[in-house]
């Protein structure tokens, strides 16, 4: 197991990416914290967890609000000791807005994209890393998107705009915590079936516009959840050990920097 006796905290995960990285990263054997704003699919994903005979607590959490992000960190130590990895998973579009231009997007929509997928990255970053520099050790995952790289048919500009801010975060973290022995690292997916709201977006779209967008993928298909989380796990694990302050594209080669 490449994760054995680890503690990750894994935001966002009672379901879609999240749930399948939380799963993914028990299986190699680390201790899991699920973080969900939703307690009851946060409670499903601990229990799936424990009936496969790993080691899993649920804490709920609203990322974009710096006290319970806090509370969840202290709950962590308290139950593990340590905390080594943090999967900065916890996001969102918006709903149904990836058509609505500026004007037409309400300013508590687009201000929720914000708090939840850049300054909860921050928040949640900053509430762990004191106790990594102590232990000069730490994995810090970054789920952005390519949105954030070039451009998504799929999301508006509020979310591009803070999943950009992620990248950015992402090597200046790196170059600050390199010499505490802390990596930082970010992942950009391509579009994929995350769950029935981004399915429904999928399959609302005519044949014709969904083998448009597949013909701009060199693999002329959409991505996994799995292959996403598989990904996320390397960078958890000490297989990454040379690795940081870099953005990973899983995208079927849609984007190639």
């Amino acid at each position: 197991m490449r994760l054995k006796d680890r503690v990750a905290i894994v935001t966002g995960s009672g379901g879609g990416l999240g749930r399948t990285t939380a799963l993914a990263l028990s299986r190699e054997g680390a201790k899991i914290v699920v973080s969900d704003i939703e307690g009851q699919s946060m409670e499903q994903v601990v229990a799936q967890i424990r009936n496969t005979g790993g080691v899993a607590l649920g804490l709920s959490c609203d990322v974009s609000k710096p006290g319970e992000v806090k509370e969840m960190v202290n709950a962590c130590l308290k139950e593990f000791k340590q905390i080594d990895i943090l999967v900065n998973n916890a996001g969102g579009s918006g709903g149904d807005t990836g058509n609505i231009f500026l004007e037409g997007l309400p300013q508590e929509v687009w201000e929720r994209m914000l708090d939840v997928n850049l300054k909860g990255t921050i928040h949640c970053t900053m509430a762990v890393v004191s106790h990594m520099i102590e232990r000069r050790y730490g994995k810090i995952i970054n789920v952005s998107s390519q949105a954030g790289r070039y451009a998504s048919e799929l999301a508006g500009p509020y979310y591009s705009a803070a999943k950009a801010g992620q990248l950015g975060f992402t090597r200046q973290l790196a170059l600050r915590l390199g010499p505490y022995g802390i990596y930082v690292n970010a992942i950009t997916p391509g579009v994929f079936i995350s769950g029935p709201r981004v399915e429904k977006m999928w399959l609302a779209r005519t044949e014709e516009d969904r083998q448009e967008m597949l013909s701009k993928i060199p693999l002329r298909r959409l991505g996994t959840a799995e292959e996403i989380a598989n990904v996320i796990v390397f960078l958890a694990s000490d297989e990454s050990g040379y690795i940081t302050g870099t953005t990973i594209d899983v995208n079927g080669g849609r984007f190639m920097s």
